[in-house]
């Protein structure tokens, strides 16, 4: 059971990741720049 929720949480997590990755990209132009500033904001979030 223990490695079934590791893989269920895995896959949210990534669900999740490139969601907040394609919100950030919709709403910017410069894309690389923003998934620059986005990780940022990412990682101020997590911690």
């Amino acid at each position: 059971m223990k490695s079934c929720k590791k893989v269920n949480v895995a896959n949210w997590y990534a669900f999740w990741a490139i969601t907040f990755v394609s919100y950030c990209l919709k709403w910017n132009d410069e894309e690389y720049l923003d998934i620059f500033v986005c990780t940022k904001m990412y990682d101020n979030q997590k911690t």
